[in-house]
């Protein structure tokens, strides 16, 4: 049999398994119960000791004489490297940065490692078409260099210095210091490697470790894969498919040759030459899991643990005595969350609330979620009948745990005592994400100061023009005579609008608080104002939009219906389009960049928040309550705040739910010039990246916008705006339908 080859895929599955009955660490293929307990429910807690930055890249994180070094790339892809003295609670910039940026220059760094010299050696390129440099940089700053033809997702010293190990990901090489090949190691795939006391390399591939001496590329015998443990392992294969979870793939050993695997699943530990491997940290409240903190690297000193994240946190994982051992489990968050079973409820199905579970799921496998939607695409059922039934289920004390609330009037369940009140939730959701629109957040604070709804996301109606116009555009008699100026439009019409619900969308965010009043009191009058003023702006549109324009609108409708509407991008292309004015609504990061790009085109352009109020309006989007009967109190909570972490915050989804993160802060990049990277948003200046976050921050006022109620205002709208119906017909038929919807 060959060397030791532990199919790290396989131990995770197994691992997880042993823990759903035992709550603690085995030895693969014994029954026996290793020391070592899993994360919040055992022996080891989290702690975020510090904040060091906010990273595009972490190359090496290390430990020399009781001195923490770590080599990254920031967001404005300069090669830093930060030192720590006292365990990673404060961190320095080191002199060294400023030496290595010099010998870098402009060229862009793939891998890096530091050794306890204080050298360094970097994979560097100038481009995609140039080839790979190694370059070595010793104690005195000497620069030492040799080119490679393939690309390099690692570069490490080895222990003794003398050597440099190459990962390609196809192979991985190791030369001398001066660039001559000294062996190959017929590893494909690598994840991650590191160095044994006696120098022999282990290789983390997606499927196995493998281990090699270092002189020369034999695979070491060892007897830790018996056939039964083998057997094992490959029913877990047939199991999983034998992928590893996510992206961590990370390898760290320590002195005594204790090996560490940090994976998506947890940090697991296993004993050169022995048949153990324990899970010493699992999932469960960690950050480094399912995507949650970016890229890792991992660090062992004495019984501790270090993981780094490219969001800059560093996180300790610190061994508890028993006492609080004790207490902790007793007190545990994640022991509440333990086989609970959530379903959340829609009126609709939704593409966003779907990924959400997905991510969620993934993240807290204990807990089992269903999703339970009122109205499926072709049942027939109707609105009233799904609300209806919903209600009887609420009034029942049953019901589903978690609302998403789209559709449903928020304010008679908060006041029947039917949702929990989230105070709590919003604390936590602040606190987690410092950076997050606390103004959007507050959408549903009652007078009172309770919160019984959360919306999740948003979008913010605009209107773009020149700075000398643009005040003026809250008034609709001063929006038709900028548009009715009787010129031909050579791209479209004066708004590029061309549907009945394009307009309707355009423009009934700024009529929708005087339709509906703040306590939810219906205005006929002021929906009759608003389908009037329509009607004079569908006319001008209308009578500007010639038949091969409808004809190519009609075209694009289909590749356009997920995206930015047209309004806001024939204004950017003015100079081909004539057109002075745009009106819209963001509702996702790069529609904002658009406005960024009118405004760095032509500082004459400016846009505003679309209001017929001295107001600056949004919509809430996404917006949920917890049933306050749900027996999952805990996980309820835990999946309403994880509906705020970057990663399900930054979904797109094309439906109606689709909006921008509100913790959209740390996400925006500003960079000068053309940048290698893609990020959400970028800016071409500083200062307008400022004057979006400033515009985002000053919006006060929520437009709650109930999509039912919009669905009953558009079934007959085209039909009055054509003149197909009068006014008092089409009135008459919404009025009553509000009516029935409002009395459910």
């Amino acid at each position: 049999m060959k060397m030791k080859k532990i199919i790290a895929v396989f131990v995770v599955f197994i691992q997880i398994c042993l823990l759903c009955f035992t709550g603690c660490g085995k030895r693969l293929g014994d029954d026996a119960e290793t020391g070592g307990m899993t994360g919040a429910n055992g022996n080891y807690k989290e702690y975020e000791i510090s904040q060091v930055g906010d990273f595009e890249s972490i190359y090496t994180f290390k430990e020399f004489q009781n001195t923490y070094t770590l080599v990254c790339m920031n967001k404005k892809a300069e090669i830093c490297v930060y030192k720590s003295s006292d365990n990673g609670l404060n961190w320095e910039l080191s002199e060294d940065s400023e030496k290595i940026a010099s010998i870098i220059g402009d060229g862009l760094v793939d891998a890096a490692d530091v050794n306890d010299k204080g050298e360094y050696v970097f994979a560097r390129f100038k481009d995609a078409s140039s080839p790979i440099e190694i370059v070595l940089i010793d104690e005195s700053g000497k620069e030492n260099t040799f080119t490679i033809e393939e690309n390099v997702k690692h570069v490490r010293f080895t222990n003794d210095g003398t050597r440099l190990l190459v990962n390609t990901g196809n192979q991985v090489m190791g030369y001398d210091r001066n660039g001559t090949l000294l062996t190959t190691y017929p590893v494909s795939g690598c994840l991650d490697l590191c160095e044994t006391s006696d120098g022999s390399i282990i290789f983390l591939t997606p499927t196995a470790l493998y281990q090699y001496s270092k002189d020369n590329n034999q695979e070491i015998m060892d007897t830790f894969l018996t056939d039964n443990l083998l057997e094992e392992l490959n029913d877990a294969q047939r199991s999983i498919d034998g992928v590893i979870g996510g992206y961590v793939g990370v390898l760290e050993i320590d002195k005594e040759d204790n090996l560490y695997i940090l994976l998506s699943s947890g940090i697991y530990r296993h004993k050169i030459g022995s048949n153990l491997i324990e899970q010493i940290v699992d999932e469960a409240g960690t950050r480094f899991v399912g995507g949650r903190g970016g890229m890792c690297d991992f660090l062992s000193v004495g019984e501790d643990f270090y993981v780094l994240l490219t969001e800059g946190a560093i996180l300790r994982y610190t061994m508890l005595d028993e006492e609080e051992v004790a207490i902790h489990t007793e007190e545990s968050d994640t022991a509440k969350l333990e086989d609970a079973k959530l379903t959340i409820y829609g009126l609709y199905r939704s593409d966003l609330l779907e990924q959400a579970v997905a991510i969620f799921t993934t993240r807290y496998p204990n807990i089992e979620v269903n999703i339970e939607i009122g109205i499926e695409e072709d049942s027939g059922i109707s609105v009233n009948d799904a609300i209806n039934a919903l209600n009887t289920e609420l009034l029942s004390g049953e019901g589903p745990d978690i609302l998403v609330l789209t559709g449903l009037d928020i304010d008679t369940y908060a006041d029947n005592g039917m949702l929990m009140e989230l105070s709590e939730v919003y604390d936590k959701v602040k606190s987690n994400h410092p950076d997050i629109f606390l103004n959007i957040l507050d959408a549903y604070r009652r007078d009172d100061g309770f919160i019984y709804a959360l919306p999740t996301r948003f979008s913010a109606p605009v209107v773009a023009a020149e700075k000398g116009v643009l005040p003026t555009l809250k008034d609709i008699d001063a929006i038709i005579d900028c548009i009715d100026t009787g010129k031909d439009y050579p791209k479209g019409n004066a708004l590029g609008i061309y549907y009945a619900d394009e307009l309707f969308n355009a423009f009934y965010p700024a009529y929708v608080n005087s339709v509906f009043d703040g306590d939810g009191n219906y205005h006929s009058d002021a929906l009759e104002q608003f389908v009037e003023d329509m009607k004079r702006i569908w006319e001008i549109l209308r009578a500007q939009t010639t038949v091969e324009e409808q004809e190519k609108a009609d075209e694009e409708k289909d590749n356009n219906k997920n995206n930015m509407s047209e309004e806001i991008g024939a204004l950017i292309e003015r100079e081909q389009s004539e057109q002075d004015i745009g009106i819209s609504s963001i509702a996702f990061p790069v529609q904002f960049y658009w406005l960024v790009i009118l405004m760095n085109k032509d500082d004459s352009y400016a846009f505003q928040s679309f209001s017929y109020d001295e107001c600056n309006i949004f919509e809430p989007k996404f917006t949920v309550g917890i049933n306050i009967e749900t027996a999952y109190s805990e996980a309820a909570k835990c999946f309403v705040e994880e509906l705020y972490d970057d990663e399900i915050q930054l979904i797109y989804s094309g439906d109606q739910e689709r909006g921008e993160p509100l913790n959209l802060e740390p996400e925006l990049e500003f960079y000068e010039g053309a940048g290698s990277k893609t990020f959400i948003c970028s800016f071409p200046t500083e200062e307008l990246r400022d004057y979006m976050m400033d515009f985002f921050k000053g919006l006060d006022t929520p437009a709650i916008i109930n999509p039912i109620i919009s669905e009953i205002i558009l079934t007959d709208f085209e039909a009055y705006l054509n003149g197909d119906i009068s006014l008092e017909e089409y009135m008459d038929s919404v009025d009553s339908a509000i009516a029935l919807y409002m009395s459910e």
